[in-house]
């Protein structure tokens, strides 16, 4: 009996107000505000309501921006892997086989006019090149640069690499140990005893 009840009253409750997407709903419902400069001052204003996520202030911004131009399939020149930016969002971290990249972030706005051969290197200026492996661990297959171990300095001016190479005991190369990603795991232990930390000054190269 109070199920029904309340299964009535809810039925009762949406025919008073009206079929969802129909005209009295869309009247009522308060449409979003796409006005920039009043997005940007509720924003420093800190109008959002308290316990909501950073990101929801920065979302609305998308309901008014739209992208005027768009390249697919960029030239990256290098066969190298993008892993992150820096803090501060001035420098691009990127990594090949064993090889670190950094380059200095310049502006969407210099890719206006760009194609897909050039607009990797307007958008991105190279600053400078570190070999991390050596030639005979690369040729031997025996060392690796841990891609997922990145860590940057909150003031953008240290980074912290993480390099683990085989011992000669084992044998083995890197790509006889690490056949697939179900022996990454189990073969982590043959590493400890090989890995090295790598502080890198980023603000030595500029």
């Amino acid at each position: 009996m109070h199920v029904d009840q309340r299964v009535r009253d809810v039925i009762q409750s949406r025919e008073k107000k009206g079929e969802m997407y129909d005209i009295d709903w869309c009247r009522r419902r308060k449409p979003l505000n796409t006005h920039v400069p009043a997005l940007l001052l509720n924003r420093e204003l800190g109008m959002r309501p308290s316990g909501t996520h950073f990101m929801r202030g920065s979302r609305e911004f998308h309901h008014c921006i739209a992208p005027k131009h768009t390249l697919n399939a960029v030239d990256k020149k290098r066969a190298m892997t993008i892993r992150r930016f820096t803090p501060d969002g001035k420098r691009m971290i990127c990594f090949s086989i064993s090889t670190l990249f950094v380059y200095d972030y310049l502006g969407v706005q210099n890719a206006q006019d760009a194609t897909t051969s050039d607009a990797f290197e307007k958008v991105f200026q190279h600053k400078f090149t570190l070999p991390v492996l050596t030639r005979e661990e690369v040729m031997s297959s025996t060392a690796m640069i841990c891609k997922e171990y990145c860590l940057i300095t909150p003031d953008s001016k240290h980074l912290i690499l993480l390099k683990s190479k085989i011992s000669d005991e084992i044998g083995q190369s890197v790509h006889e140990i690490f056949q697939n990603n179900e022996t990454l795991l189990n073969s982590t232990a043959t590493l400890d005893s090989a890995t090295n930390l790598l502080s890198i000054d980023l603000e030595v190269f500029y």
